[in-house]
């Protein structure tokens, strides 16, 4: 699958907009680090990072999960650099200790350090009358130190 950029060479003034309400976050990104991002989060990369993405295993994932069919995958080359990700709505983020772990609305994943993993669970809520609903979730759990954020407007209906 191509993934189509625009590149931008100076000198001289650029500036950058996502169509939507939200925030931006700066993601620097030193020696070989790595950010996996949810599709379409990505607003503007330095040239200094490579890019490559991975099948959402699972359509049942790809579709709850909130990361779209593909994760996309920016990691640093020996040298420093940076990301700008675009949430929709507020952007709340969290740096996950050793064991820890956060449930995550399925919608709301932004991007992680690639040392966080991201399981689906189901998780049971029982209603007023007693009776007990399915409903998913996305859990991102630390495998090691690193981070996780979070968007806190869904796209889309």
């Amino acid at each position: 699958m191509p993934f189509v950029l625009s590149v931008a060479h100076g000198p001289g003034h650029i500036a950058l907009s996502r169509d939507a309400a939200g925030e931006l976050v700066v993601l620097p990104i030193d020696g070989t680090a790595a950010v996996e991002l949810r599709g379409h989060a990505l607003l503007v990369a330095s040239g200094t990072m490579s890019y490559s993405f991975s099948k959402v295993p699972g359509l049942k994932t790809a579709l709850l999960s909130g990361t779209g069919l593909y994760m996309d995958r920016f990691e640093a080359t020996g040298q420093p650099g940076v990301i700008v990700v675009h949430g929709f709505g507020n952007v709340f983020e969290r740096t996950l200790a050793e064991g820890e772990s956060i449930h995550v609305e399925p919608g709301g994943f932004l991007y992680k350090d690639a040392s966080v993993s991201i399981d689906m669970v189901s998780v049971d809520l029982a209603t007023v009358e007693g009776d007990s609903k399915a409903t998913q979730g996305m859990k991102a759990a630390r495998t090691w130190p690193g981070g996780a954020s979070a968007g806190s407007r869904r796209l889309g209906p």
